[in-house]
């Protein structure tokens, strides 16, 4: 994992000390080639979603909507780590759009948090453009190899640990 000189020098620390080693030119060459690999894959899905008539982002948002009915707008920017008014603005644009439906169990200004729905139309809307991107995804994982689709499978987890907030 390579560092910026602007890490503070006892984070660099902690890292090495977690990992056991310092970042290596390997270590630089394979981040360069997942960049590389993450950005085109997700080029891939950004231009199959804006197909549908939204954004990457606002379909991703749709989908946890979809995956978790009535959860607040701070539970989901944390659940896909945004920022609280970067999810608030992809929920107005969604809330104006008709997607979404913002109901509170009693008055939202007494502290009790909006929760966000999906309007039927938003549920529509999900099921007919997620499948593109994914589609396109699932379709090139089944032209892998077995043996390499185990070697993705297994490299998720250390990947996941790479974007987990530590």
């Amino acid at each position: 994992m390579a560092y910026s000189n602007a890490e503070p020098l006892t984070e660099r620390k902690k890292r090495r000390q977690n990992t056991g080693r310092v970042s290596t030119s390997e270590d630089r060459d394979l981040a360069a080639a997942l960049r590389s690999s993450i950005l085109r894959i997700e080029r891939n899905i950004r231009k199959r979603s804006r197909s549908m008539g939204r954004s990457a982002i606002e379909l991703h948002v749709l989908e946890a909507l979809d995956r978790h009915p009535g959860i607040t707008q701070s539970e989901l920017a944390q659940l896909e780590h945004m920022s609280r008014p970067s999810m608030g603005a992809h929920i107005r644009k969604l809330h104006e759009c008709g997607y979404i439906r913002i109901a509170s169990m009693k008055k939202v200004s007494a502290g009790n948090p909006a929760q966000l729905h999906l309007t039927n139309r938003g549920r529509a809307f999900v099921r007919r453009a997620a499948n593109p991107g994914r589609d396109w995804l699932t379709q090139r994982l089944a032209l892998l190899k077995v043996s390499e689709h185990k070697q993705l499978s297994l490299a998720l987890d250390s990947l996941q640990s790479i974007i987990a907030d530590k």
